[in-house]
């Protein structure tokens, strides 16, 4: 028996609990009573919209239609920042905002490339693995995201 609120995207379950979405890296058929022991919690979700000075002003009536919904609208980063391969802006926003978000941005993204992650507290998973692309997927620079690690002879 599944929850109610329960919805398949890419091959994984997303159940919603009081606001908060969790994952399940659990097969499809998985009852769940039994999914709760491999889940994920998402904190909020990141949305990245990539533009270039040639379609900036269409960022711009992106971010400005954006502005309607319950998000926190980042800087404008005019060259590539962290892993993102060209200039974009993040929009922050709860899970309880991703039905609202996400379909908008769908349906209005005016032919920008976008990148939406969860935040779970795993960078690279969260960029990679956990993430959805709307227009092109474009290469990230996956290297700056991976856990440093210390040389213990030093």
């Amino acid at each position: 028996m599944y929850a109610r609120n329960s919805h398949i995207l890419s091959g994984v379950h997303q159940v919603s609990l009081k606001l908060t979405a969790v994952l399940c890296r659990c097969p499809l058929n998985t009852p769940l009573k039994m999914m709760k022991e491999d889940t994920i919690e998402i904190v909020g979700f990141h949305a990245h919209i990539y533009f270039n000075p040639d379609n900036r002003d269409v960022a711009a009536r992106v971010r400005e239609g954006l502005s309607q919904f319950e998000v926190q609208l980042g800087r404008w980063h005019d060259k590539p920042i962290g892993p993102h391969p060209q200039a974009m802006y993040q929009v922050a926003f709860l899970p309880s905002q991703f039905t609202k978000v996400v379909p908008w941005l769908m349906l209005h993204r005016e032919g920008l490339d976008i990148l939406v992650h969860p935040e779970t507290g795993d960078d690279l998973a969260d960029h990679t693995k956990h993430s959805l692309w709307l227009g092109q997927k474009l290469e990230l620079n996956v290297e700056v995201l991976r856990p440093r690690t210390t040389n213990a002879s030093l």
